[in-house]
């Protein structure tokens, strides 16, 4: 009669190794969902500041002097207005 071996069998676990599994999935979620918001958030910001320089560009050089610029001044102010400083 052998006595019992204080190694698990081969295939099975012991439930720490999944509760270590677990909160390794879950950080690794964390890390990468905190990536994917932060470029989403740039993307939204580059593109507002497109929409800006468009939509201004388009207005005559007497329509941008009345709302107090120039052409010159076009993007400074989209990337100041879309935070993409």
């Amino acid at each position: 009669m052998q006595a019992p071996s204080s190694t698990s069998r081969p295939g099975t676990r012991r439930p720490f190794d999944y509760r270590f599994e677990a909160a390794l999935r879950r950080a690794a979620w964390a890390w990468l969902g905190a990536r994917i918001v932060s470029a989403v958030a740039a993307v939204a910001v580059r593109h507002r500041a497109r929409r800006t320089i468009r939509e201004l560009g388009i207005l005559s050089d007497r329509e941008l002097r009345d709302i107090g610029l120039c052409r010159a001044e076009i993007e400074e102010v989209a990337a100041g207005s879309s935070g993409a400083r």
